[in-house]
């Protein structure tokens, strides 16, 4: 017996749309192409028995993982229709347990303000990390090698960490006599902080990179230029591939 995994979209009307009183009705519409082919899924109320908007959808047909969704928010009488706006969907076995992974080494303030939603967002920028650093390759979460995954959770939890709370420290307060000021170039900080994390980060993959380029990674290598110090850095094997391939003179 195989698992269907369909289950929950969610969204959120615009602040906007809240106040329009010409709907009265939700249409929900789904493609498995994120650009095109969007077909009508439901028609569902705008709100429930206690004047509560409803902004979640089960669907029980698909994989809402391999879907799109959008919605928007209609009138039964006039068919009139308002502009579309994205639902989201659950997080599938992987991205759930990623998070998780980040959540066990984020502060409790962040666990409780930033939503599942946001880390997966998180995790989305992770995986574009590691793939753009040359040499570049082109994973995809489902295929992403598991023994690796930490190269993704780092670039996510540093993503979080800075997206959403780069917090006031002591070192942001100057005194003078008695009397504490505080000067925030919040930009600064910013810039500051990705700097030192970017400069590590590429560091640590640069290796991981290297040997995924020549060993099967989803990507063509290409050429590249080595310095002549390098080369008593390669291991042996790296060095007779690098002969074979005649890369690097």
């Amino acid at each position: 017996m195989s698992l269907l995994l369909s289950g929950n979209i969610f969204w959120h009307i615009p602040e906007y749309l809240q106040t329009n009183t010409s709907y009265d009705c939700q249409k929900i519409y789904r493609s498995s192409n994120e650009v095109q082919n969007y077909h009508q899924l439901d028609t569902i109320a705008l709100a429930d028995v206690s004047g509560n908007f409803i902004e979640t959808y089960y669907d029980a047909s698909a994989m809402p993982a391999e879907q799109w969704y959008l919605v928007t928010l209609a009138s039964s009488t006039t068919g009139a229709e308002s502009n579309w706006f994205q639902a989201v969907t659950d997080l599938n076995p992987r991205e759930a347990r990623l998070v998780g992974q980040i959540r066990n080494y984020m502060p409790p303030i962040i666990n409780k303000y930033v939503s599942d939603i946001v880390m997966r967002q998180a995790i989305a920028i992770g995986l574009t990390q590691f793939n753009t650093v040359s040499p570049m390759t082109d994973y995809t979460l489902q295929d992403f090698p598991y023994e690796l995954e930490m190269l993704v959770v780092y670039p996510a939890m540093i993503a979080v960490v800075i997206g959403q709370f780069l917090p006031i420290s002591i070192r942001d307060f100057s005194y003078s006599g008695v009397t504490p000021s505080i000067s925030i170039d919040r930009m600064a900080k910013l810039q500051a902080t990705i700097t030192v994390i970017n400069d590590y980060y590429k560091e640590l993959i640069r290796p991981v990179k290297m040997d995924l380029g020549l060993f099967g990674a989803p990507t063509a290598l290409g050429t590249f230029a080595l310095p002549l110090s390098l080369g008593s850095k390669l291991a042996p094997g790296l060095l007779n591939i690098f002969d074979m391939l005649k890369v690097g003179g």
